[in-house]
């Protein structure tokens, strides 16, 4: 079974004490990108916003657009 096996268990038992982190790095959470905002008298402007307001807004959504749950939907992958 070990000559099977060898280096899948080596990876494994590896794995299982890696802790995994995922999101925007500290160093780019105040980069800024432009995005494409939706008015309320249905027009198109374009803003620049920090990363880390850009992931909150798709990961927890806002009035109009709903979740995405992106950071959510990897965790749970992760731990399966």
């Amino acid at each position: 079974m070990e000559e099977l096996f060898g280096d899948k268990l080596k990876i494994l038992s590896f794995l299982e004490r890696v802790n995994i982190k995922f999101g925007i790095m500290d160093e780019d959470k105040n980069t800024f990108q432009e995005i494409m905002v939706l008015n309320l008298d249905g027009t198109r402007s374009t803003q620049q916003m920090p990363l880390s307001d850009i992931m909150y807004l798709t990961e927890h959504g806002t009035i109009n657009i709903p979740p995405k749950k992106l950071l959510q939907r990897i965790k749970e992958k992760i731990n399966r």
